[in-house]
C-alpha cells in the first residue's frame, strides 16, 4: 500500500525510537477502493508526551492531547498522530468523558465505528483487520465494529455517518446496524446542528442518495421534522431528483420542494447554514415551479436573484424534468450582453428629470422603459426611449 514519503518519515520516527505508528481509518478505507486519500491519520503506541518527544526535531501542535491527539508538521504538511486508546464512558452521545491510552493496536481499533475504518496498516506488520473490514469493502457493506447499539450509543453522529458513508460509497448497510439506525434515530437530537448539517451535505451529493434517503425517512424527518409534511409520492419523487443534482445547495432544495419557502428558511436556519446556502435554498424551493411562460418574468427573477441563481433554478428544474426553455434562453442571451438593469439603459434619471419628470415617477417611468426593452418594443437608444414618455 502506497504512504507518501511525509508520513512515510514519521512512522520510521516512531519505529526508530521503539514505537508502532501505522496509517489507520479513512485514509487506509480509501487506498484499498482504489481512490487517493486526502489526507492521512496516524494511530501510535507512544502518548502524547512521548510522540512530541520523538518529534522534538519537528514543529509540533498540540490539537487534542487530552484524547491523544498531537499534530505533526512535516514537509508542509500537517499529520494528527493520535495514541491508541481506549475509551471510557460516554454521557452525552458523542464524546467519551475520558479516553485510557494503550499500546495494542487491536484494542484502538475495537472502539472504532464501522469495520471498514477499523483497518490499519504499517510496512513492517502489513494489514491489520481484526472486524472484517476488508471482506465488507469488497461485499460493499457498512456494518458496525461489534454491537450496532453501543457504538450508537456512545456517539450519535455515527448514525449519520453510516447512511452518508452508505450513500457516498453506494454500500448497503448490514441488516443488524440497519436495524439499530432505526431503533436510536432520537439519539440524533443530541447532536449539534453544525455535525449534522456537514454530514447531510456530504449525503445528498452520494451516489446512492436516493435509495438511503427513501430506506431511510424516518431518520431524515428526525433532524427535518418537516419532512413529515410531505407525501409518500412527493417524498419520493424529492428522493429521485436529490440524485440528479449537480451540488450541494440544489440537492438540499430538492429535498425541500413543495415545503412552505417559510419551512426551507426555518430549516437552513436551525441547521446553521450561511446566508448564502439560506436565501439560495429559499428562492430555489420558492420558484422552482414557476412556469415563466413569458421572457419579462425571467428577466425580473434574474434581476432581483443573480444569473447564478437562475443557473441553479435551471439545475433545479431539471432534476424535476420541468420546462427550462424561456428562463435557459433568456440567462444565455442576458449572458452575452443582453439588457436586463436599470444602469443598462441608455438613459437615466437624470436625464428624466431635464424632461420635467420628478419624485416616484422617475423610478417608474425607468421601469416601464426597462420592461419595453426587455420585450423588444423598443430598441435601448436615448432618442428611442424618450419618444415613450
Amino acid at each position: 500500500m502506497f504512504i507518501p514519503d511525509y508520513a512515510k518519515e514519521l512512522l520510521t520516527v516512531l519505529e526508530d525510537n521503539g514505537f508502532e505508528g501505522f496509517i489507520v481509518g479513512g485514509c487506509v478505507r480509501d487506498a484499498l477502493l482504489g481512490r487517493k486519500p486526502d489526507d492521512y491519520d496516524i494511530a501510535v503506541s507512544a502518548t502524547p508526551e512521548e510522540t512530541k518527544m520523538c518529534f522534538s526535531a519537528f514543529r509540533t501542535i498540540s490539537t487534542g492531547e487530552k484524547h491523544g491527539t498531537v499534530t505533526v508538521v512535516n514537509k508542509g504538511k500537517n499529520l494528527e498522530l493520535t495514541s491508541f486508546r481506549v475509551d471510557g464512558e460516554y454521557k452525552d452521545n458523542r464524546r467519551p468523558e475520558n479516553v485510557e491510552f494503550t499500546r495494542s493496536i487491536e484494542a484502538d481499533l475495537a472502539r472504532r465505528d464501522f469495520t471498514i475504518n477499523a483497518i490499519a496498516f504499517n510496512e513492517k506488520r502489513g494489514l491489520v483487520d481484526i472486524f472484517g473490514g476488508q471482506k465488507d469493502l469488497e461485499n460493499k457493506i457498512i456494518r458496525c465494529v461489534r454491537d450496532a447499539d453501543t457504538r450508537f450509543n456512545e456517539d450519535a453522529l455515527r448514525i449519520m455517518r453510516a447512511v452518508r458513508f452508505a450513500s457516498q460509497l453506494g454500500f448497503g448497510i448490514e441488516k443488524h446496524t440497519a436495524d439499530s439506525i432505526h431503533k436510536n434515530k432520537a439519539l440524533l437530537e443530541n447532536i449539534s446542528v453544525e455535525r449534522i448539517f456537514v454530514e447531510l451535505k456530504k449525503l445528498l451529493t452520494g451516489k446512492n442518495a436516493t435509495d438511503i434517503l427513501i430506506q431511510y425517512r424516518d431518520v431524515f424527518e428526525t433532524v427535518l421534522p418537516e419532512l413529515k409534511k410531505l407525501t409518500q409520492e412527493k417524498y419520493l419523487e424529492n428522493a429521485k431528483a436529490v440524485s440528479k443534482a449537480s451540488d450541494e445547495i440544489t440537492a438540499f432544495a430538492a429535498m425541500l420542494v413543495s415545503l412552505p419557502r417559510e419551512n426551507a428558511e426555518e430549516i437552513c436556519s436551525r441547521l446553521k447554514t450561511d446566508k448564502h446556502f439560506r436565501n439560495t435554498v429559499s428562492v430555489l424551493t420558492e420558484y422552482v415551479y414557476e412556469d415563466f411562460n413569458d421572457r419579462l418574468s425571467a428577466v425580473h427573477f434574474i434581476k432581483n436573484h443573480s444569473v447564478e441563481t437562475a443557473e441553479m433554478l435551471i439545475s433545479l428544474k431539471d432534476c424535476f424534468s420541468l420546462d427550462t426553455r424561456v428562463i435557459k434562453n433568456t440567462v444565455s442571451e442576458i449572458t452575452n450582453g443582453a439588457v436586463y438593469t436599470l444602469s443598462q439603459l441608455d438613459i437615466n434619471g437624470n436625464d428624466l428629470s431635464l424632461l420635467g419628470v420628478r419624485g416616484k415617477e422617475i423610478s417608474e417611468k425607468l421601469n416601464m422603459l426597462l420592461d419595453k426593452v426587455i420585450l423588444g418594443e423598443v430598441t435601448n437608444s436615448k432618442e428611442e426611449l424618450k419618444k415613450l414618455l
